[in-house]
């Protein structure tokens, strides 16, 4: 597996991860809204990744954007 496709899923469990701390309602507003900038450099970084493989030719579906490649 490449090193994209390797760095994808981490960040895809780093992602899915910081979807539940976000939405935990237990936590105070004010640190869960502390960690959006990190949350924000996930998400850049995946579609980073994703511009990258389409450039490369490998389109991954939408199923492996979900669930990894």
């Amino acid at each position: 597996m490449s090193v994209l496709k390797n760095e994808y899923n981490d960040l895809l469990k780093r992602f899915y991860k910081a979807t539940d701390y976000l939405n935990d309602k237990s936590i105070p507003l004010a640190e869960r809204k502390r960690w959006l900038p990190e949350f924000q450099k996930i998400i850049l970084r995946m579609n980073e990744i994703l511009g990258e493989l389409k450039k490369q030719g490998r389109e991954p579906s939408n199923k492996e954007i979900m669930e990894g490649l």
